[in-house]
């Protein structure tokens, strides 16, 4: 009976009719509905998944990107640091580097390798340092107008802008709201911001470190100990040791010559005192009738009096002390016997004394002491000042009837025998090298801080071995100005802010130097294209306009023609440098296929280098 239950008749056919469960229709469209589910989870899970791997593609050439760009700056610094020093010991030039001299590998997905820039941080104009009037106010300031004018003229901006701009930028650093490059993009917009970029920076420094990597010594401050034990680097001891206490009392305002004992050897300063010039110990007095007249002569090469009174002469005779004053660039006589009167001893007139040997002096400039008595056989005279301190020495040998023992640079205490003397008169044995200049410059002391680092050019070098000597004439006795600059500096810090490379400094970035000319510049450019790199800041001495002299035919003949010959280099040496130790780098990597583009990073990196070492200062991921 169940079999039939699904079986009707039509009451009009009378044919068996099969009726359909409802259910089942329901159970269709369930599996229906699954299936489309189903289908549409698919083609969702497919597009995820695709969607997903497009996504960790992505991520992964970025990733690949990422690394390229950091490649490029890790490859950069590794050539900074493997060229830091040419055959020669100093920093090589750096203007940038391109990405083939970087030796970088071709990478994954093709032969990309990322762009890298490397630009010199001491070839620019450090801003922040330029427009500060305080921190160097005691140097002769960098000039901006001449290099905006020229950045400005190239671009095709007029330069009655030049002014507004720097006051903008001056003004900014007021307010203490120009802190980075990004900054100054902001202040001037993107198209003056591309005019100055690759010539303007706002970290910049010289290291105050000599070519032997040894730290400077400030010369208005150091002692000359200090600075000592820096030049020993570079020169004999004894030229060192006097050098530096000639350095101290160049720019001190007392009279008292600095000491310093070296090797049981005591140097002393050059100040503005009297020497003792020269010594008749064994005058034509018969000798029967003893050394009357003998004497000894100092010397005054100064434009101004000196007073001696209190000071005194000492030597094996004991001491006689000095009264009144030895004239400008004259001189004073201190004697045993002056005049041909009655001797000391009570005895009659002989017509054996100074005057009759020598001739008159006027008795201001005349000390007359019985108790002088001058060792034929040699021995050492010493000059005391009023306050006890040894201001000069003379030693002398044995002596012969009539010679007297005198000295060629009064500073010096080295002395020749000459026939007949010559009191109160020039030597005989004084023979300057350069006569108008060497006896000009003697009286050149400053008693002031010095201004110029290329004020040391007018400092006494004079030894027994190198007589007139000054640090400008280096050939004629055998050292190097520029080995003695590398070793000074001018304040206390250990770098010199804003110091402007030589070696690297395109030409509108010379022109902001103190009082540089278009034509000085250009031939600073010359120089370095057909010699080389600078060596040491003293080479700009080699170049036109600022000539160094050489020898005693080619020297200035006078302390004013010097003058003129260092004048441009007095002004611009404290700003100049010949090695950098900034560098920025730019690493820009696009990853590509074919000429679709996958993915790009670009990175900026601030290094510092001194010595072996690289520094990261700033480093940040840029927008490419």
């Amino acid at each position: 009976m169940k079999a039939l239950r699904n079986i009707g008749f039509s009451a009009n056919s009378g044919k068996h009719i099969r009726q359909t469960n409802p259910e089942s229709g329901v159970t269709l469209i369930l599996v229906l509905a699954v299936l489309t589910i189903l289908t549409l989870l698919g083609i969702s899970f497919t597009f995820v998944m695709r969607t997903e791997m497009q996504a960790a593609g992505n991520y992964s050439n970025q990733l690949k990107a990422n690394y390229l760009a950091e490649m490029g700056i890790s490859a950069a610094k590794n050539r900074l640091i493997s060229t830091r020093s040419d055959q020669d010991g100093y920093l090589s030039v750096f203007s940038g580097f391109s990405t083939n001299s970087l030796g970088l590998k071709a990478t994954i997905n093709g032969p990309e390798n990322p762009q890298v820039i490397v630009q010199d941080e001491e070839s620019k104009v450090n801003l922040a340092v330029a427009l500060d009037t305080v921190t160097q106010d005691h140097w002769q300031p960098l000039d901006l107008v001449p290099f905006m004018n020229y950045r400005l003229a190239t671009a095709g901006y007029s330069t009655s802008m030049s002014t507004t701009i720097l006051d903008a930028i001056a003004s900014a650093l007021d307010n203490n709201n120009l802190k980075n490059m990004d900054e100054l993009r902001a202040l001037l917009g993107v198209s003056l911001y591309n005019v100055l970029s690759d010539y303007v920076t706002l970290y910049s420094y010289e290291s105050h470190l000599n070519e032997a990597g040894h730290s400077r010594v400030n010369i208005n401050e150091a002692s000359a100990q200090k600075i000592y034990e820096r030049l020993k680097d570079v020169l004999r001891k004894d030229l060192a040791a006097q050098l530096a206490v000639n350095i101290v009392d160049y720019r001190d305002d007392d009279s008292v010559p600095t000491l310093l004992t070296v090797d049981s050897v005591t140097y002393r300063g050059v100040e503005m005192t009297p020497y003792i010039n020269e010594v008749m110990a064994w005058t034509p007095t018969p000798a029967d009738d003893g050394v009357d007249g003998q004497y000894v002569e100092l010397y005054n090469p100064y434009p101004y009096a000196l007073p001696v009174d209190g000071w005194r002469l000492e030597g094996s005779f004991g001491a006689i002390f000095l009264y009144g004053s030895v004239p400008a660039k004259g001189y004073m006589i201190i004697t045993n016997e002056y005049t041909d009167d009655p001797d000391y001893d009570g005895g009659e007139a002989d017509g054996y004394s100074y005057q009759r040997f020598y001739g008159s002096v006027p008795s201001s400039y005349l000390v007359e002491d019985n108790s002088l008595y001058l060792s034929k056989k040699g021995e050492t005279l010493m000059l005391y000042n009023q306050d006890d301190h040894l201001v000069d020495t003379l030693k002398y040998g044995a002596c012969s009837q009539n010679v007297s023992w005198e000295k060629n640079d009064p500073r010096v205490n080295r002395v020749w025998q000459k026939s007949g003397g010559t009191p109160d008169s020039r030597n005989n044995a004084c023979q300057p090298s350069n006569k108008d200049f060497d006896e000009e410059n003697m009286e050149r002391l400053a008693d002031v801080d010095y201004h110029s680092l290329g004020d040391i050019a007018f400092v006494s070098l004079a030894t027994p071995s190198t007589q007139w000597a000054t640090v400008s004439l280096d050939t004629q006795i055998g050292i190097s100005m520029g080995a003695v600059l590398d070793c000074l500096c001018m304040t206390d810090s250990t770098q010199n802010q804003g110091a402007i490379n030589i070696n690297t400094a395109p030409y509108e970035v010379l022109l902001a130097l103190p009082g540089m000319t278009a034509d000085l510049a250009k031939e600073i450019i010359t120089y370095r294209e057909s010699h080389g790199a600078y060596a040491t800041i003293a080479d700009l001495l080699k170049v036109s306009g600022m000539k160094e002299p050489t020898d005693a035919t080619t020297a200035a003949s006078s302390l004013p023609e010097l003058e003129k010959d260092l004048y441009n280099f007095q002004r611009i040496s404290n700003w100049v440098s010949v090695r950098s130790y900034n560098f920025t780098i730019v690493s820009h990597a696009r990853l590509t296929t074919g000429k679709t583009q996958l993915a790009e990073s670009r990175i900026l990196s601030l290094v510092n280098r001194t010595q072996t070492k690289i520094t990261t200062v700033m480093e940040k991921r840029m927008v490419p």
